[in-house]
């Protein structure tokens, strides 16, 4: 008998007998083979776990919530950082010289505060972002105790955070508040010039609650005929200028119907993008003074009533509605500075003013500090 290098048998000259431990291992390997055959068939790869590559993938995303953590910390210094910066420069306003020097703080506080609030929107965000990612690695077995200490602590202090934030964001809408009323402390301007070229000075209206704009002249000529030459159809053009409108160019547009000073009210408060409008008696009145005026009576926004009950009843008789006419100069009725004329009535001592809100001035004077602001 002859023993070979086979790892299966023992081989004599006359016969082979197979060893029962190697017919064993053959059978379990062909078996192991044909159940990882019947997986694959069935659409799924065995599903082998390597306790090497988990260790490594939980140190790994251990050690990127520690770096989150770092930047967090980085986040809430800057974020402390910028509100004292935002309640300093509040605090400073009074010291301010004039109303565009504060008007001006205002305008970067209430950037900031917007900054610095969306700061806090992503950074809640992030820091949400971050409990999800401890609470998934702490619900599985940590790589070990010290870990889960951390983990622990990590929790706890993203949790803080979040609630000084939600302090943070509570005093900064407070702050907001403050500068919005410390806005409306500022006296408007005095005067302004809009888009259209018009000198705009501000009245007090009674004893100061209310003021507007009005116009420091008439509306001239040439801004007239700017309005009548945008409409579609040029008779308006032809017919105010066939009834006395060839005026210089600076002149007071006269020969104005109250229908055509409504009209281009109503185009001026387009082209500038805020409120205009006739003026009533009120405005008149208490802006004579400001207004260095020629000789000339203005058209009112209001309808007038007479005060005598036989022309009342006569405007009711003929359906006819009067409007005010203010002429402080007696140019056309010497005995009264306010009296009625019919809408449809033109003269050539006749034009208008323009009035706009105090807001309108307000807003002007934000959009030309905010073009020289970096």
């Amino acid at each position: 008998m002859r023993v070979t290098a086979d790892s299966g048998y023992v081989k004599t000259k006359r016969s082979r007998r197979y060893r029962p431990r190697a017919v064993f291992r053959t059978v379990v390997v062909v078996c192991v083979l044909g159940w990882v055959r019947a997986r694959g068939a069935e659409g799924g790869a065995p599903d082998v776990n390597f306790r090497s590559l988990e260790v490594y993938e939980k140190r790994e995303a251990f050690t990127d919530i520690l770096r989150r953590l770092r930047q967090e910390r980085d986040a809430r210094d800057m974020e402390a950082h910028m509100f004292s910066e935002l309640v300093g420069l509040f605090q400073g306003l009074g010291s301010l010289p004039d109303g565009d020097a504060r008007l001006a703080q205002c305008i970067r506080l209430q950037k900031g505060i917007a900054e610095l609030n969306e700061m806090l929107r992503v950074s809640h965000l992030r820091r949400l972002a971050v409990l999800d990612a401890v609470r998934e690695l702490s619900s599985g077995p940590v790589v070990s105790p010290e870990a889960g200490k951390l983990l622990r602590e990590t929790d706890r202090e993203i949790r803080l955070m979040m609630e000084q934030q939600q302090t943070q964001a509570r005093k900064l809408a407070m702050l907001r508040r403050r500068v919005t009323r410390a806005i409306s402390t500022i006296p408007p301007m005095a005067r302004f010039v809009n888009k259209a070229g018009m000198t705009m000075r501000l009245v007090r209206l009674g004893k100061g609650k209310r003021a507007v704009y009005i116009s420091e002249k008439p509306v001239s000529a040439k801004l007239y005929r700017t309005f009548l030459a945008s409409l579609p159809s040029p008779d308006a053009l032809k017919e105010w200028e066939r009834f006395g409108g060839r005026q210089a160019e600076g002149a007071p547009a006269t020969g104005v119907t109250w229908g055509g000073a409504r009209r281009f009210c109503q185009w001026l408060t387009r082209y500038e993008r805020a409120p205009y409008a006739l003026p009533v008696v009120a405005d008149c009145e208490d802006g004579r003074k400001l207004i260095p005026g020629a000789k000339i009576a203005t058209w009112l926004r209001d309808l007038w009533v007479p005060k005598s009950f036989v022309k009342r009843r006569d405007c009711k008789r003929f359906a006819v509605d009067f409007v005010g006419v203010w002429d402080p100069g007696g140019t056309l009725d010497d005995s009264v500075p306010l009296f009625g004329e019919v809408p449809f009535a033109r003269y050539e001592t006749l034009s208008f003013y323009v009035v706009t809100p105090v807001d309108t001035g307000i807003a002007k004077r934000r959009q030309r500090l905010k073009a020289v602001m970096p």
